[in-house]
């Protein structure tokens, strides 16, 4: 298991898989290659059958 940023949560990896993503040409913060870390700290759209977030 491995902890999460927050400590009430865990995880356990299922799987192995490819992230993509897509942004804008113009976003003001991403011009060119990207570390994982600068993906985790952007803001983000999730998709749920509910309702649409932005964390």
């Amino acid at each position: 298991m491995k902890n999460s940023r927050r400590p009430e949560f865990t995880s356990v990896p299922l799987f192995k898989d490819e992230m993509v993503l897509v942004a804008s040409r113009k976003h003001p913060r991403i011009s060119g290659p990207l570390l994982e870390g600068d993906v985790y700290n952007e803001q983000h759209a999730v998709v749920s059958l509910d309702r649409l977030c932005v964390i």
